[in-house]
């Protein structure tokens, strides 16, 4: 009879040894025959191997009887498990990411066996029994997990975490044009992410969301506004993460500036009585313009003014001008921005700014928009009517009688 013990007899990444007892009651044993064919003269025999498989041992007496005693070893393991990780989400996130493990002991081969997983330590040395574990990692980075089966054989498992981003984006702007308008402006807006910083990354500027709500993809967006104020843009990242861009606009004047003017006799000018009929009708003066405006918003830039159908005239109302010489006697004005046409006979003539076509005009630094007002519905006309001749009606346009 015979009898083995394998030590040991658990699963191992080492070499086993096969203890290889016999008894014979009768003759007695007189060798033991061990599988690599060497001869030990005992009853009892020692092996060590290193490979799982059958082992065959001869055992025989001193009749010369012959026992084979087959053995088989299966409990040897020499082959590291292996692993492989998922991490989620696998996309950019601005939260703390799960690093999956999965380990798996190889397939079988020729001479070992898997002894399968037996725990996986994770990178804060926590152990989890079995082959999966989860991991939760807040910050980007290598984290390495040790896989262990059950035969004693370890596997490293390296992982990476580049997809996490806290990292609020920034954003600038710049207004076009960046000088007084009284058309609309644009604010172009140009986002990006920061710069890494230790354990984040960063994902990319996503979109640009507009103050009226439109959502634009990418890092760059331009808006048109028409007035005034602050506009808010709203940066989002791929992580997630958003900034709120505050633009301000103060350079948008539409509003038309405001004008006082009047004409006054001109200090030591001259004047003329103009008689027709052989009555006196009217006085025509040497006059002077005085002028002055005001603006809300960019400010008066320039006054100009012309005389009938000539240029515009740019002038300083500090040094106001002054109207001496004689006019036309077809003249237009302007009242409250209505134009009508009142003829006269030339008589003995009219004098500029008396009554005649003169315009004034009025400039703002809002990329010159401009105002212009003429005499008329109620401005001061210096002529004085001292007789009107029977059916004769005055224009109520200018205030001139019509002939």
């Amino acid at each position: 009879m015979a009898e083995k013990n394998l030590t040991p007899d658990h699963w191992t990444n080492g070499t086993v040894e096969i203890d290889l007892s016999t008894d014979d009651n009768l003759s007695g044993v007189r060798d033991i025959t061990l599988p690599d064919g060497s001869v030990v003269d005992a009853a009892q025999a020692k092996y060590t191997v290193d490979k799982n498989g059958v082992y065959n041992f001869s055992v025989r007496d001193y009749c010369g009887n012959i026992l084979s005693y087959p053995v088989e070893v299966s409990n040897i393991d020499l082959l590291a498990p292996a692993a492989d990780y998922e991490v989620m989400p696998g996309d950019w996130t601005n939260k703390p990411v799960t690093i999956r493990v999965t380990a798996a002991d190889p397939e079988p081969e020729d001479g070992y066996a898997p002894s399968g997983v037996k725990s996986v330590t994770m990178p804060d040395g926590t152990v989890v029994e079995g082959g999966t574990a989860d991991f939760v990692a807040d910050a980007n980075g290598k984290y390495d997990f040790i896989i262990t089966d059950n035969g004693g054989n370890t596997f490293t498992l390296r992982t990476e975490v580049s997809n996490i981003d806290y990292l609020a984006p920034e954003a600038e702007y710049t207004v076009t044009p960046d000088i007084w308008t009284n058309g609309p402006a644009a604010i172009h807006v140009t986002a990006m992410d920061p710069k890494p910083e230790d354990g984040y990354a960063p994902s990319g500027v996503k979109s640009i969301t507009m103050p009226d709500g439109t959502v634009v993809a990418g890092d760059a967006a331009d808006f048109t506004v028409s007035a005034n104020g602050t506009y808010d843009f709203i940066i989002t990242d791929n992580g997630g993460n958003t900034a709120t861009l505050h633009a301000e606009v103060g350079n948008v004047d539409t509003a038309r500036p405001t004008v006082d003017f009047h004409f006054e006799p001109l200090d030591g000018g001259d004047r003329t009585i103009i008689t027709e009929y052989g009555k006196t009708e009217y006085y025509n003066y040497d006059i002077i313009m005085n002028a002055s405006a005001g603006d809300v918003g960019s400010g008066i830039e320039r006054y100009e003014y012309k005389a009938g159908d000539g240029e515009w005239t740019v002038f300083d109302p500090a040094d106001a001008p002054k109207f001496t010489e004689e006019q036309i006697d077809l003249y237009r004005c302007a009242c409250m921005g209505r134009r009508r046409e009142c003829e006269r006979r030339k008589g003995a003539g009219h004098r500029a700014g008396q009554n005649a076509a003169h315009g004034f005009a009025y400039a703002d630094a809002g990329q010159g928009r401009k105002g212009e007002h003429q005499p008329g519905n109620g401005r001061q006309h210096l002529r004085r009517p001292v007789h009107h001749a029977a059916g004769r009606k005055r224009c109520v346009w200018c205030g001139y009688n019509r002939v």
